[in-house]
Protein backbone atom coordinates (compact mmCIF):
# COMPACT_ATOMS: atom_id res chain seq x y z
CA UNK A 1 0.00 0.00 0.00
CA UNK A 2 2.67 2.36 1.50
CA UNK A 3 4.55 1.38 -2.58
CA UNK A 4 1.09 2.34 -4.24
CA UNK A 5 0.48 5.62 -2.43
CA UNK A 6 3.81 6.42 -3.48
CA UNK A 7 3.77 5.79 -7.24
CA UNK A 8 0.26 7.45 -7.28
CA UNK A 9 0.75 9.96 -5.60
CA UNK A 10 -2.21 9.87 -3.08
CA UNK A 11 -2.81 12.83 -0.92
CA UNK A 12 -2.88 11.41 2.59
CA UNK A 13 0.10 9.03 4.29
CA UNK A 14 -0.11 5.19 3.77
CA UNK A 15 1.80 2.46 5.12
CA UNK A 16 0.18 1.57 8.67
CA UNK A 17 -2.42 -0.46 10.26
CA UNK A 18 -3.28 3.21 11.98
CA UNK A 19 -2.87 5.46 9.17
CA UNK A 20 -5.00 2.89 7.82
CA UNK A 21 -8.24 3.43 10.52
CA UNK A 22 -7.56 6.91 10.90
CA UNK A 23 -8.08 7.38 6.57
CA UNK A 24 -11.39 4.87 6.88
CA UNK A 25 -12.64 7.35 9.96
CA UNK A 26 -11.83 10.91 8.46
CA UNK A 27 -12.89 10.11 4.56
CA UNK A 28 -15.86 7.80 5.46
CA UNK A 29 -16.82 7.57 8.68
CA UNK A 30 -16.62 11.42 9.68
CA UNK A 31 -17.52 12.48 6.01
CA UNK A 32 -20.52 10.46 5.75
CA UNK A 33 -21.88 11.78 9.17
CA UNK A 34 -21.69 15.06 8.37
CA UNK A 35 -23.15 14.36 4.85
CA UNK A 36 -26.13 13.06 6.92
CA UNK A 37 -26.70 15.49 9.44
CA UNK A 38 -26.55 18.49 6.44
CA UNK A 39 -29.01 16.41 4.55
CA UNK A 40 -26.54 15.32 1.65
CA UNK A 41 -27.35 11.48 2.51
CA UNK A 42 -31.05 10.85 3.17
CA UNK A 43 -33.98 8.23 2.42
CA UNK A 44 -36.75 7.16 3.45
CA UNK A 45 -37.73 6.89 7.21
CA UNK A 46 -35.25 4.78 8.88
CA UNK A 47 -32.57 4.46 6.05
CA UNK A 48 -30.19 7.40 6.81
CA UNK A 49 -30.72 6.77 10.35
CA UNK A 50 -29.34 2.94 10.12
CA UNK A 51 -26.70 4.38 7.96
CA UNK A 52 -25.74 7.23 11.07
CA UNK A 53 -25.67 4.33 13.63
CA UNK A 54 -23.54 2.25 11.74
CA UNK A 55 -21.04 4.75 11.03
CA UNK A 56 -21.02 6.22 14.72
CA UNK A 57 -20.75 2.67 16.20
CA UNK A 58 -18.37 1.97 13.55
CA UNK A 59 -15.92 4.99 14.75
CA UNK A 60 -16.39 3.99 18.29
CA UNK A 61 -14.71 7.34 19.37
CA UNK A 62 -16.04 10.03 22.24
CA UNK A 63 -17.44 12.23 22.23
CA UNK A 64 -18.35 12.25 18.56
CA UNK A 65 -19.99 8.69 18.60
CA UNK A 66 -22.65 9.99 21.40
CA UNK A 67 -23.29 12.99 19.75
CA UNK A 68 -23.83 11.60 16.20
CA UNK A 69 -26.22 9.08 18.73
CA UNK A 70 -27.78 11.74 20.26
CA UNK A 71 -28.67 13.60 16.87
CA UNK A 72 -30.85 10.42 15.76
CA UNK A 73 -33.29 11.44 18.13
CA UNK A 74 -33.19 15.52 18.61
CA UNK A 75 -35.83 17.42 17.27
CA UNK A 76 -33.69 19.18 14.33
CA UNK A 77 -31.30 16.46 13.84
CA UNK A 78 -33.25 12.34 12.87
CA UNK A 79 -36.17 13.41 15.20
CA UNK A 80 -36.83 9.83 15.55
CA UNK A 81 -38.85 10.22 18.82
CA UNK A 82 -41.83 13.11 16.78
CA UNK A 83 -41.12 10.32 13.74
CA UNK A 84 -42.49 7.17 15.91
CA UNK A 85 -44.97 9.36 17.99
CA UNK A 86 -46.63 11.37 15.38
CA UNK A 87 -46.43 9.43 12.13
CA UNK A 88 -46.40 6.25 13.35
CA UNK A 89 -49.77 5.09 14.71
CA UNK A 90 -50.88 2.65 17.78
CA UNK A 91 -51.21 -0.32 15.83
CA UNK A 92 -47.29 0.28 14.31
CA UNK A 93 -47.95 1.21 10.93
CA UNK A 94 -46.49 4.62 9.17
CA UNK A 95 -48.58 7.42 7.98
CA UNK A 96 -48.92 5.65 4.37
CA UNK A 97 -51.95 4.52 3.90
CA UNK A 98 -50.27 1.52 1.37
CA UNK A 99 -48.79 -1.50 3.11
CA UNK A 100 -46.68 -1.52 0.46
CA UNK A 101 -44.66 1.56 2.03
CA UNK A 102 -45.98 1.78 5.27
CA UNK A 103 -44.88 -1.40 6.44
CA UNK A 104 -41.43 -0.44 5.42
CA UNK A 105 -41.14 2.00 7.88
CA UNK A 106 -40.55 -0.38 11.25
CA UNK A 107 -38.45 -3.13 9.35
CA UNK A 108 -35.77 0.58 7.94
CA UNK A 109 -36.03 1.71 11.78
CA UNK A 110 -35.01 -1.93 13.10
CA UNK A 111 -31.49 -1.60 11.70
CA UNK A 112 -30.86 1.63 13.88
CA UNK A 113 -32.88 -0.23 17.30
CA UNK A 114 -30.62 -3.29 16.55
CA UNK A 115 -27.34 -1.42 16.17
CA UNK A 116 -27.99 0.69 19.35
CA UNK A 117 -29.15 -2.72 21.07
CA UNK A 118 -25.88 -5.01 19.97
CA UNK A 119 -23.33 -2.07 20.68
CA UNK A 120 -24.76 -1.44 24.53
CA UNK A 121 -22.64 1.30 25.18
CA UNK A 122 -24.74 3.90 24.43
CA UNK A 123 -28.11 4.30 27.08
CA UNK A 124 -29.77 7.31 26.61
CA UNK A 125 -32.37 6.37 24.04
CA UNK A 126 -33.17 2.35 23.43
CA UNK A 127 -36.15 2.25 20.86
CA UNK A 128 -37.26 -1.26 21.91
CA UNK A 129 -37.81 0.18 25.66
CA UNK A 130 -38.74 3.34 25.13
CA UNK A 131 -41.12 3.38 21.83
CA UNK A 132 -43.97 0.64 22.49
CA UNK A 133 -45.52 1.58 19.53
CA UNK A 134 -42.80 0.83 17.66
CA UNK A 135 -42.46 -2.69 19.12
CA UNK A 136 -46.15 -2.97 18.22
CA UNK A 137 -45.28 -2.85 14.16
CA UNK A 138 -42.95 -6.17 14.47
CA UNK A 139 -46.93 -7.88 14.73
CA UNK A 140 -48.89 -5.66 12.60
CA UNK A 141 -48.16 -8.01 9.05
CA UNK A 142 -49.75 -10.87 10.99
CA UNK A 143 -52.97 -8.54 12.14
CA UNK A 144 -52.99 -7.36 8.46
CA UNK A 145 -53.06 -10.75 6.99
CA UNK A 146 -56.60 -11.52 5.73
CA UNK A 147 -57.71 -15.43 6.13
CA UNK A 148 -54.10 -16.14 7.12
CA UNK A 149 -53.30 -15.52 3.56
CA UNK A 150 -53.62 -12.41 1.47
CA UNK A 151 -52.15 -8.52 2.59
CA UNK A 152 -55.13 -6.33 0.69
CA UNK A 153 -53.92 -4.26 -2.12
CA UNK A 154 -54.54 -0.71 -0.45
CA UNK A 155 -53.88 2.51 -1.89
CA UNK A 156 -50.39 2.15 -3.70
CA UNK A 157 -49.92 -1.93 -3.20
CA UNK A 158 -49.68 -4.83 -5.35
CA UNK A 159 -51.79 -5.46 -8.39
CA UNK A 160 -55.45 -5.52 -9.57
CA UNK A 161 -56.53 -9.12 -8.13
CA UNK A 162 -52.92 -9.76 -7.15
CA UNK A 163 -52.72 -12.43 -3.63
CA UNK A 164 -50.22 -12.32 -2.23
CA UNK A 165 -48.75 -11.61 1.69
CA UNK A 166 -46.45 -8.73 2.63
CA UNK A 167 -44.07 -9.99 4.95
CA UNK A 168 -42.47 -6.45 6.35
CA UNK A 169 -40.47 -6.49 9.12
CA UNK A 170 -39.67 -9.80 7.95
CA UNK A 171 -39.31 -13.27 10.48
CA UNK A 172 -35.79 -12.16 11.64
CA UNK A 173 -36.51 -8.39 12.43
CA UNK A 174 -39.30 -9.93 14.37
CA UNK A 175 -37.59 -12.58 15.92
CA UNK A 176 -34.85 -9.75 16.93
CA UNK A 177 -37.27 -7.57 18.89
CA UNK A 178 -38.65 -10.69 20.52
CA UNK A 179 -35.40 -10.89 21.31
CA UNK A 180 -35.14 -7.40 22.87
CA UNK A 181 -38.70 -6.86 23.82
CA UNK A 182 -39.52 -10.32 25.28
CA UNK A 183 -43.29 -9.68 24.18
CA UNK A 184 -44.80 -13.08 23.57
CA UNK A 185 -46.87 -11.77 20.80
CA UNK A 186 -43.88 -11.09 18.86
CA UNK A 187 -42.60 -14.99 19.42
CA UNK A 188 -45.55 -15.87 17.97
CA UNK A 189 -45.09 -13.31 14.84
CA UNK A 190 -42.00 -14.29 13.87
CA UNK A 191 -43.02 -17.96 14.18
CA UNK A 192 -46.20 -17.31 11.80
CA UNK A 193 -43.73 -14.76 9.08
CA UNK A 194 -40.91 -17.63 9.22
CA UNK A 195 -43.84 -19.95 7.68
CA UNK A 196 -44.81 -21.58 10.95
CA UNK A 197 -41.74 -22.79 12.35
CA UNK A 198 -38.90 -21.62 14.36
CA UNK A 199 -35.85 -23.04 12.74
CA UNK A 200 -32.92 -20.34 12.27
CA UNK A 201 -34.69 -17.42 13.80
CA UNK A 202 -32.10 -15.21 16.05
CA UNK A 203 -29.44 -17.55 14.69
CA UNK A 204 -26.17 -15.99 15.23
CA UNK A 205 -22.66 -16.87 15.03
CA UNK A 206 -21.42 -14.65 17.35
CA UNK A 207 -23.40 -15.90 20.19
CA UNK A 208 -22.39 -18.66 22.86
CA UNK A 209 -25.42 -20.43 21.48
CA UNK A 210 -26.80 -19.52 18.56
CA UNK A 211 -30.02 -21.69 18.52
CA UNK A 212 -31.35 -20.09 21.96
CA UNK A 213 -33.49 -17.73 20.53
CA UNK A 214 -35.43 -20.54 17.88
CA UNK A 215 -35.82 -22.29 20.99
CA UNK A 216 -37.25 -19.79 23.17
CA UNK A 217 -39.80 -18.93 20.08
CA UNK A 218 -40.58 -22.66 19.29
CA UNK A 219 -41.38 -23.36 23.10
CA UNK A 220 -43.36 -20.54 23.53
CA UNK A 221 -45.66 -21.74 20.62
CA UNK A 222 -45.68 -25.67 22.12
CA UNK A 223 -47.03 -24.24 24.98
CA UNK A 224 -49.81 -21.67 23.85
CA UNK A 225 -50.54 -23.42 20.95
CA UNK A 226 -49.90 -23.61 17.01
CA UNK A 227 -53.24 -21.23 16.26
CA UNK A 228 -52.04 -19.03 18.76
CA UNK A 229 -49.62 -18.16 15.93
CA UNK A 230 -52.01 -17.60 13.02
CA UNK A 231 -53.43 -14.14 12.70
CA UNK A 232 -56.72 -13.36 15.02
CA UNK A 233 -59.66 -13.33 13.45
CA UNK A 234 -62.27 -11.48 12.85
CA UNK A 235 -60.05 -8.15 14.27
CA UNK A 236 -60.00 -5.12 13.97
CA UNK A 237 -57.02 -2.03 13.24
CA UNK A 238 -58.53 0.90 14.62
CA UNK A 239 -55.32 3.19 14.47
CA UNK A 240 -54.61 2.30 10.87
CA UNK A 241 -58.51 1.94 10.27
CA UNK A 242 -59.18 -1.63 8.69
CA UNK A 243 -61.70 -4.06 10.10
CA UNK A 244 -61.41 -7.75 8.81
CA UNK A 245 -64.72 -9.80 9.04
CA UNK A 246 -63.91 -13.48 8.40
CA UNK A 247 -64.37 -17.33 8.11
CA UNK A 248 -62.22 -20.13 7.60
CA UNK A 249 -58.70 -19.41 6.29
CA UNK A 250 -56.97 -19.54 3.12
CA UNK A 251 -58.71 -20.21 -0.10
CA UNK A 252 -61.16 -21.94 1.94
CA UNK A 253 -62.17 -19.16 3.66
CA UNK A 254 -64.67 -15.79 3.09
CA UNK A 255 -63.54 -12.42 4.26
CA UNK A 256 -65.06 -9.12 3.56
CA UNK A 257 -63.33 -5.88 5.06
CA UNK A 258 -63.92 -2.67 4.90
CA UNK A 259 -60.85 0.20 5.19
CA UNK A 260 -61.22 3.94 6.68
CA UNK A 261 -57.90 4.86 7.37
CA UNK A 262 -55.81 7.81 5.33
CA UNK A 263 -56.30 8.28 2.15
CA UNK A 264 -53.58 10.33 1.05
CA UNK A 265 -49.95 9.42 1.26
CA UNK A 266 -49.72 6.64 -1.29
CA UNK A 267 -53.46 5.93 -0.58
CA UNK A 268 -56.26 6.65 -3.08
CA UNK A 269 -59.42 8.10 -1.94
CA UNK A 270 -60.92 5.48 -0.68
CA UNK A 271 -62.95 6.37 2.48
CA UNK A 272 -65.07 3.54 3.80
CA UNK A 273 -64.19 1.22 0.94
CA UNK A 274 -64.86 -2.57 1.18
CA UNK A 275 -63.99 -5.63 -0.20
CA UNK A 276 -64.52 -9.39 -0.15
CA UNK A 277 -62.73 -12.15 -0.42
CA UNK A 278 -63.73 -16.36 -1.11
CA UNK A 279 -63.49 -19.53 -3.25
CA UNK A 280 -59.79 -18.10 -3.72
CA UNK A 281 -60.09 -15.14 -5.49
CA UNK A 282 -60.44 -11.47 -4.67
CA UNK A 283 -63.79 -11.10 -5.18
CA UNK A 284 -63.82 -6.69 -5.31
CA UNK A 285 -59.95 -6.25 -6.50
CA UNK A 286 -58.45 -2.82 -5.41
CA UNK A 287 -56.49 -1.28 -8.55
CA UNK A 288 -53.32 -1.49 -6.28
CA UNK A 289 -50.59 0.33 -7.52
CA UNK A 290 -51.10 2.96 -10.57
CA UNK A 291 -49.17 1.41 -14.39
CA UNK A 292 -47.56 4.81 -13.78
CA UNK A 293 -46.40 6.05 -10.62
CA UNK A 294 -47.25 9.81 -11.53
CA UNK A 295 -49.36 12.61 -12.05
CA UNK A 296 -51.49 11.54 -15.56
CA UNK A 297 -54.68 11.09 -16.68
CA UNK A 298 -55.48 7.60 -16.05
CA UNK A 299 -53.96 7.74 -12.43
CA UNK A 300 -55.83 11.42 -11.86
CA UNK A 301 -59.01 10.80 -12.93
CA UNK A 302 -59.25 7.21 -12.23
CA UNK A 303 -57.11 4.97 -10.50
CA UNK A 304 -57.12 6.54 -6.88
CA UNK A 305 -60.50 8.51 -7.05
CA UNK A 306 -63.55 7.77 -5.04
CA UNK A 307 -65.86 6.47 -7.97
CA UNK A 308 -63.19 4.25 -8.93
CA UNK A 309 -63.82 2.16 -5.15
CA UNK A 310 -66.40 0.21 -3.53
CA UNK A 311 -67.67 3.60 -1.70
CA UNK A 312 -69.71 6.18 -2.33
CA UNK A 313 -69.09 9.38 -4.14
CA UNK A 314 -71.55 12.73 -2.67
CA UNK A 315 -71.87 15.09 -5.19
CA UNK A 316 -70.16 13.92 -7.96
CA UNK A 317 -67.15 14.71 -6.88
CA UNK A 318 -64.04 12.88 -4.66
CA UNK A 319 -63.10 12.99 -1.34
CA UNK A 320 -61.07 15.04 1.01
CA UNK A 321 -57.78 13.90 2.30
CA UNK A 322 -57.13 13.05 6.04
CA UNK A 323 -56.61 10.74 8.59
CA UNK A 324 -59.40 8.14 8.62
CA UNK A 325 -63.42 7.56 10.34
CA UNK A 326 -64.33 6.61 13.60
CA UNK A 327 -65.32 3.03 14.41
CA UNK A 328 -68.57 3.16 16.06
CA UNK A 329 -69.00 -0.81 16.58
CA UNK A 330 -67.26 -4.01 15.75
CA UNK A 331 -68.76 -6.98 16.82
CA UNK A 332 -68.19 -10.89 16.95
CA UNK A 333 -70.92 -13.08 17.49
CA UNK A 334 -71.80 -16.91 16.63
CA UNK A 335 -72.44 -16.77 13.11
CA UNK A 336 -72.01 -12.93 12.70
CA UNK A 337 -69.48 -10.36 12.66
CA UNK A 338 -69.70 -6.89 11.91
CA UNK A 339 -68.45 -3.63 12.19
CA UNK A 340 -69.97 0.05 11.95
CA UNK A 341 -67.45 3.34 10.71
CA UNK A 342 -68.75 7.12 10.48
CA UNK A 343 -66.61 9.33 8.50
CA UNK A 344 -68.43 12.47 7.54
CA UNK A 345 -65.39 14.28 7.13
CA UNK A 346 -64.14 13.17 4.09
CA UNK A 347 -67.42 15.40 2.95
CA UNK A 348 -68.07 18.66 4.65
CA UNK A 349 -71.63 18.85 3.02
CA UNK A 350 -72.40 15.85 5.04
CA UNK A 351 -73.78 15.33 8.12
CA UNK A 352 -73.74 11.76 8.13
CA UNK A 353 -71.21 9.35 5.96
CA UNK A 354 -71.96 6.17 7.76
CA UNK A 355 -71.20 2.45 7.05
CA UNK A 356 -72.24 -0.76 8.18
CA UNK A 357 -70.58 -4.37 6.81
CA UNK A 358 -71.98 -7.88 8.21
CA UNK A 359 -70.72 -11.05 7.26
CA UNK A 360 -73.13 -13.91 8.44
CA UNK A 361 -71.92 -17.68 8.14
CA UNK A 362 -74.13 -20.05 6.37
CA UNK A 363 -71.54 -23.34 6.60
CA UNK A 364 -68.26 -23.52 7.68
CA UNK A 365 -65.65 -21.34 5.50
CA UNK A 366 -68.77 -19.98 3.62
CA UNK A 367 -70.64 -16.50 4.38
CA UNK A 368 -72.33 -14.06 2.62
CA UNK A 369 -72.53 -10.38 3.09
CA UNK A 370 -74.65 -7.02 4.00
CA UNK A 371 -73.74 -3.47 3.29
CA UNK A 372 -75.81 -0.20 4.62
CA UNK A 373 -74.45 2.51 3.69
CA UNK A 374 -76.22 6.04 5.31
CA UNK A 375 -75.44 9.51 3.91
CA UNK A 376 -77.37 12.72 4.84
CA UNK A 377 -76.76 15.79 3.03
CA UNK A 378 -75.28 16.59 -0.47
CA UNK A 379 -77.33 16.84 -3.45
CA UNK A 380 -76.06 13.48 -5.05
CA UNK A 381 -75.22 9.79 -4.40
CA UNK A 382 -73.08 7.59 -6.28
CA UNK A 383 -72.99 4.19 -4.87
CA UNK A 384 -69.78 2.49 -6.85
CA UNK A 385 -69.12 -1.10 -6.91
CA UNK A 386 -66.40 -3.42 -9.11
CA UNK A 387 -66.35 -7.39 -9.30
CA UNK A 388 -64.60 -9.68 -11.17
CA UNK A 389 -66.82 -9.87 -14.20
CA UNK A 390 -68.66 -7.84 -16.31
CA UNK A 391 -72.58 -9.76 -16.24
CA UNK A 392 -74.85 -7.46 -13.73
CA UNK A 393 -78.38 -8.60 -13.10
CA UNK A 394 -80.69 -6.51 -11.04
CA UNK A 395 -84.54 -6.32 -10.00
CA UNK A 396 -86.71 -4.17 -9.64
CA UNK A 397 -85.50 -1.80 -11.85
CA UNK A 398 -86.16 -1.01 -15.45
CA UNK A 399 -82.92 -0.35 -17.52
CA UNK A 400 -81.94 1.56 -20.44
CA UNK A 401 -78.69 1.35 -22.55
CA UNK A 402 -76.57 4.39 -23.48
CA UNK A 403 -75.56 3.84 -26.92
CA UNK A 404 -71.84 4.62 -27.39
CA UNK A 405 -70.13 7.11 -25.01
CA UNK A 406 -69.36 7.17 -21.43
CA UNK A 407 -70.99 7.45 -18.33
CA UNK A 408 -70.04 11.32 -18.90
CA UNK A 409 -72.61 11.28 -21.58
CA UNK A 410 -73.18 9.38 -25.36
CA UNK A 411 -70.99 12.46 -26.97
CA UNK A 412 -68.34 11.72 -23.94
CA UNK A 413 -65.46 9.91 -25.60
CA UNK A 414 -63.38 7.35 -23.46
CA UNK A 415 -60.54 8.98 -22.20
CA UNK A 416 -59.11 12.01 -19.98
CA UNK A 417 -61.03 14.94 -18.80
CA UNK A 418 -60.45 17.47 -20.99
CA UNK A 419 -59.94 21.14 -19.52
CA UNK A 420 -63.02 22.97 -18.97
CA UNK A 421 -65.39 20.22 -19.02
CA UNK A 422 -68.42 20.30 -17.34
CA UNK A 423 -68.89 16.70 -16.62
CA UNK A 424 -67.36 15.23 -13.55
CA UNK A 425 -63.49 13.86 -13.71
CA UNK A 426 -63.62 9.78 -13.60
CA UNK A 427 -66.93 9.68 -15.12
CA UNK A 428 -64.98 9.47 -19.26
CA UNK A 429 -63.22 6.51 -17.84
CA UNK A 430 -66.25 4.64 -17.58
CA UNK A 431 -68.25 2.46 -20.95
CA UNK A 432 -71.24 0.40 -21.59
CA UNK A 433 -73.60 2.58 -19.77
CA UNK A 434 -77.16 1.21 -18.57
Amino acid sequence: MLFRSERYHLPTPKGTRERLVANIDQNLLECGMAAIRTGQIRGNVGMHHAAMAAAAIALNREPETSRALDWLFEPDGGGLPGIIMGRIDRDGIGNEASPGYSLGWISNLSNTANRLAAYGAYKKWDLYRDFPRFAAGFNVTRRLAVLDWTTINIGDTGRTGNISLTKRPDAQEIAEAFRHTGDERLALAAYWSNSGKADGLGRDIADADPEALSRRINEIVMRRGEAAAHPPSPHLLPAYGLSRLEYGRGTEGTAAYMYFGRNAGHGHLDRLNIGMFGFGFDLSPELGYPEFATAWPHRNEWSITTISKNTVVVDEISQRTNWGGEPVFFKSLPGLQAVEVSSPNVYPQASEYRRTLALVETSPGRAYAVDVFRIRGGRSHMRSFHGPGDLVSVQGLALRRQVGGTLAGPGVPFGPHPDGAKFPVGYSWLVDVD
